[in-house]
């Protein structure tokens, strides 16, 4: 069952992008891609595509106004995205950007922490 939602025109470009990427990333055992894409009504999207022991990661960062909207549409964007892989495990991730800095902040706290004690 195919759900319908006013947010599908933006579903169909994100999805479209993904999988190309997601088939890609799936035949590869390097290190995880990011992808970086700009898209009509969501802006700026910051992608991580992770595929380990048959569960394939997604994490995507945005601005907090497309955050809103994936969130909203976080259920049908799962759902067609496994519908596309169901071999794989699908796993969304749409941690907000304040997270994603406050992690960063952290990681290079303890980097010189690090070498302040060398």
């Amino acid at each position: 069952m195919h759900a319908t939602s006013t947010s599908s025109p933006l579903l169909e470009v994100l999805i479209d992008k993904l999988s190309v990427e997601i088939s890609i990333e799936l035949t590869r055992q390097q290190r995880p891609p990011t992808l970086h894409l700009t898209l009509p009504n969501l802006g700026a999207l910051e992608i991580q595509l992770t595929n380990e022991h048959g569960k394939l990661q997604i994490e995507i960062l945005a601005s907090p106004a497309a955050q809103q909207q994936l969130k909203q549409a976080r259920f049908e964007l799962l759902e067609r995205l496994q519908l596309l892989y169901p071999t794989q495990t699908v796993e969304l991730s749409l941690p907000s950007q304040t997270d994603s800095e406050h992690g960063s902040r952290q990681s290079r706290s303890v980097y010189e922490e690090w070498k302040n004690d060398a």
